[in-house]
């Protein structure tokens, strides 16, 4: 799964079995069998950086 920008190209090779998502200031490459922790990874970073990153 992956999911950029419009205005953005991206190549991705080797990454099977993960997920991908970009927003405008932040990547996230999360394992799909992991993908429940996705929700903590967010809350964790509007924690330590606030709403810039989110």
């Amino acid at each position: 799964v992956v999911t950029m920008s419009d205005d953005k190209l991206v190549v991705i090779q080797g990454l099977d079995g993960y997920i991908v998502a970009e927003s405008d200031k932040a990547l996230l490459i999360c394992k799909k069998e992991e993908e429940q922790r996705i929700k903590h990874f967010v809350t964790d970073v509007k924690f330590r950086y606030g709403d810039e990153y989110i």
